[in-house]
């Protein structure tokens, strides 16, 4: 390669550093290969497939206008795979890395249970052990750590909650508790629908008898998807779970459901079988808090064997609202940038494999009745004409709460808050701020609602950009 040509790239890379983060840089460029340069064509050697189509979709356009201020010029530019670039950057891998190893240890001689066989199911990575439930969801967590220790105490114990945010890994965290615990006792994991196929498959083949006898006197029946049951018609397999759960509650024996709502709310559920599910505790599941998401990012990196910086793990627990699975997404995509790049993850390419930022909505009503738990006031007072301070104030957060955490627009908010004006909610959320300086409980008093509603309560910039409210 010419001196000059040499030192021409040299240009580009001065100018591209003022663009390019210099993490960045390192890890897309620090291993690049020049293998032609000329008025005519840049051709560069990269390692792998990954960096060369990372480099072409995200650095192209800023290569391109470097190559214009550098050199006066603008060649053609073309990425290809080098063998010698993909060696240098084997070699560098090699070498001690302290960091990715602390991170990272060795797991293959760490115990996993083994899935139960049979009708369970189970997946063996599915542990209490492994279930981060933070404050939002430790309820359930610790509910389920009481069965394990004292059966019976919370019987039936019903999970409910959107999807992804855990039911299935604490009911099966619980199978395997349960298995460890005492070796060779019942333990029985179905989903909705398997209950129905098994239990429609043993009335087809008369076999009744030893399905009913299997299922109520197991020590442990857990029943996930349980909104299956109420689809469609199948009143001959809820009069058999209602006779199944009758006879296990006599018998002292646990059984578990998770379902994506409340059983009040599924609505081909009969209302004898509601009963029976109200009569134990009931818990919903929510979304996980800011430190319960950064324990799952570190997790799931450290099961991926990736090395994050607190850095790249602070922000992605930070902007990822949704389940826990889009969680595990993003780490994925970022654990395979590492490991089939061979590089460190930058606080760039986390914020790359970031889905749009977006904000979790909630129900008008859910908002309402947190704030009315919290004022100490009805849902009638705090949508009607009252003009008590402590009405007033429950009446102005919830309106702050519900712009700020649900889709609804001006006229709904005020038409939820007692068919209030366009213009009387907008004068309500610019008061906000300065109420809350007046009033020096309302800011704690809003964080306990953020508490209830399962969201981060700590937030220090609460009251901060509220441009978007409006």
């Amino acid at each position: 390669m010419p001196v000059s040509a040499i030192s021409d790239w040299e240009k580009v890379c001065d100018h591209l550093a003022q663009t390019v983060p210099a993490e960045s840089f390192k890890t897309w460029f620090g291993n690049v290969e020049i293998l032609r340069f000329d008025q005519e064509e840049l051709c560069l050697g990269v390692p792998n497939l990954f960096i060369k189509n990372w480099i072409e979709k995200n650095y192209r356009d800023l290569l391109l206008a470097a190559l214009e201020q550098a050199c006066a010029c603008r060649p053609g530019l073309k990425v290809t795979i080098s063998p010698s670039s993909f060696r240098q950057m084997r070699d560098s891998q090699t070498e001690n890395d302290p960091v990715a190893s602390e991170a990272c240890p060795d797991t293959q001689h760490s115990p996993v249970r083994k899935a139960a066989t049979g009708r369970n199911q189970l997946n063996p990575k599915l542990i209490l052990t492994d279930f981060h439930a933070g404050t939002a969801n430790f309820i359930a967590y610790a509910a389920c750590l009481r069965i394990i220790e004292q059966p019976n105490e919370y019987n039936p114990l019903y999970l409910f909650g959107g999807h992804g945010l855990g039911k299935t890994h604490l009911a099966q965290g619980l199978c395997h508790e349960a298995q460890a615990k005492q070796p060779g006792a019942g333990v029985i994991y179905l989903t909705g629908e398997g209950f129905v196929s098994e239990f429609t498959q043993a009335f087809t083949n008369r076999k009744t008898a030893s399905f009913r006898q299997r299922l109520r006197e197991c020590k442990l029946l857990v029943i996930d998807d349980l909104q299956v049951i109420s689809q469609g018609n199948k009143a001959a397999s809820q009069e058999e779970l209602l006779n199944t759960i009758d006879v296990r509650l006599n018998n002292g024996l646990q059984t578990v459901f998770a379902s994506n709502c409340a059983a009040s709310a599924l609505p081909g559920l009969t209302e004898r079988l509601k009963t029976r599910l109200a009569g134990g505790l009931s818990v919903e599941m929510k979304t996980p808090d800011v430190q319960a998401r950064r324990e799952i990012v570190i997790a799931k990196a450290r099961e991926k064997r990736a090395s994050f910086t607190p850095e790249v793990v602070e922000l992605i627990a930070q902007k990822t609202y949704g389940c826990v699975r889009e969680l595990e997404g993003i780490v994925s995509r970022l654990a395979a940038l590492a490991n089939l790049a061979g590089v460190k993850v930058s606080v760039e390419a986390a914020r790359d494999a970031l889905p749009e930022e977006k904000i979790e909505t909630l129900p008008l009503e859910r908002i309402a009745r947190a704030v009315c738990d919290e004022f100490g006031v009805t849902l009638t007072e705090i949508t009607g004409r009252s003009r008590s301070q402590t009405i007033r104030n429950a009446r102005q957060t919830g309106a702050f709460l519900a712009r700020k955490f649900t889709g609804a627009s001006l006229a709904e908010i005020g038409a939820y808050f007692g068919q209030r004006s366009h213009s009387t909610i907008l004068a309500m959320l610019k008061g906000f701020p300065k109420l809350a300086q007046t009033e020096r409980d309302l800011l704690p008093r809003t964080r306990k609602v953020l508490f209830l509603l399962g969201k981060d309560a700590t937030d220090p910039e609460l009251l901060m950009g509220q441009g978007d409210l409006f």
